[in-house]
């Protein structure tokens, strides 16, 4: 259900900023790429808060271009609370008011204050959760790939931007792309030929920015997950809309067959990518997170502890397993005394079952259990 009313918030957004810009039959438009791009209809059904933040950044970017100023402060502070995304718009969003709108310097620096603020706050509630400011920081280094950080992948800059191009041309479909490419071009044409930017376009470059930022910063996380590209889809969706209707604005009266060309684009875009996003609906099926985090909620009290005897599948699942468990789960790949005291429940994972004989037999010899989901579940309370 949060999923779907985030879906809305961003098409609503969305639309009525567009519609303000442009006019309606651009927003009609924009919420059709938007709707049917198979990076939404996939990612938008998953656990993951770069599909939660664009709802708060469209909230954000329809109160900043309608100079609802209070708004925008509360929409920054609700996307920064939710994604380091949010962050990107309180630079953003100044550098677009010094480049087109002219805020005055009060309300600009308050734009500005909320990411410094916001990550001051976060820093002291990590602080206070755990201790120390180590994880936040190795957090950091390994998602920027830094050399001094963990690594799981080695790749080079190339290896990387060939993988963003493909997962771009398949989560935003071939015609999505080339009609944003086409935007795109004109754009930079007019900059060679010194036009001023047209207010309504500062929106499009603003997306194009802001939506891969992330990517740029984070290549590490970029590289292993695609789906840090959603970012990027509100671009991708505004600009496709606008050269589309160009084209229709371009044509129509030169031929009867505008109408008919405008229809057959949208059904290519539309079907493009059909049959990977009927695939992509199926491969939660075959991953072991889900029955896993769903068993253990069902199994255990809302206030019981769960060992996970497994840390490469929580270190790849964790979000899954987290989400339905709905729970306090962590893992290890050896049992010790100190984790038997702390948990009450100890899971044997059947897909990634590397428990050593002895951690096994000692499990089966002194606690019930019962196959559930995808492992075996031990009780081991005291009775």
């Amino acid at each position: 259900f949060t999923n779907i009313l985030i879906n809305l918030l961003v098409l609503y957004f969305l639309f009525k900023l567009v519609a303000k810009l442009w006019d309606t039959s651009t927003a009609i438009l924009t919420a059709f790429f938007l709707t049917f791009s198979p990076m939404l209809l996939y990612y938008s059904k998953i656990p993951v808060h770069e599909t939660v933040v664009l709802g708060f950044l469209g909230f954000t970017l329809w109160a900043y271009f309608a100079k609802r100023y209070r708004l925008v402060i509360i929409g920054l502070i609700l996307s920064q609370l939710t994604s380091w995304a949010g962050y990107y718009l309180s630079l953003y969003l100044p550098l677009h008011s010094l480049l087109f709108s002219r805020l005055p310097r009060r309300q600009l620096a308050w734009l500005f204050l909320v990411a410094p603020l916001m990550f001051l706050l976060h820093n002291i509630h990590s602080y206070w959760l755990t201790g120390s400011m180590d994880n936040l920081f190795q957090a950091f280094l390994f998602r920027v790939n830094a050399s001094s950080a963990d690594q799981i992948f080695g790749f080079t800059y190339p290896q990387f931007f060939i993988l963003q191009a493909r997962w771009i041309v398949i989560y935003f479909t071939r015609t999505m792309v080339i009609l944003s490419l086409i935007w795109l071009i004109k754009f930079i044409l007019s900059l060679v030929r010194h036009q001023p930017v047209k207010f309504s376009d500062s929106l499009i470059l603003l997306l194009l920015v802001f939506g891969f930022t992330h990517n740029a910063i984070f290549r590490q996380q970029a590289f292993i997950h695609d789906y840090t590209l959603i970012y990027a889809l509100p671009f991708f969706a505004t600009s496709a809309a606008i050269t589309l209707l160009r084209f229709y604005t371009f044509t129509h009266s030169k031929t009867p067959l505008a109408n008919l060309i405008v229809i057959i684009v949208l059904l290519l875009f539309a079907t493009e990518r059909l049959a990977y996003v009927k695939a992509l609906f199926h491969t939660g099926d075959a991953n072991p997170g889900v029955p896993l985090g769903k068993a253990i909620n069902r199994w255990t009290a809302p206030t019981d502890s769960t060992l996970l005897l497994n840390t490469e599948l929580m270190r790849f699942y964790d979000v899954f397993i987290n989400y339905y468990a709905d729970r306090k789960v962590i893992a290890a790949d050896r049992l010790t005394p100190q984790l038997l005291d702390q948990v009450d429940y100890i899971v044997i994972p059947s897909s990634h079952d590397y428990v050593t004989p002895q951690d096994r037999n000692f499990l089966y010899r002194h606690f019930p259990h019962r196959l559930a989901g995808g492992g075996i579940i031990f009780d081991v309370q005291p009775q």
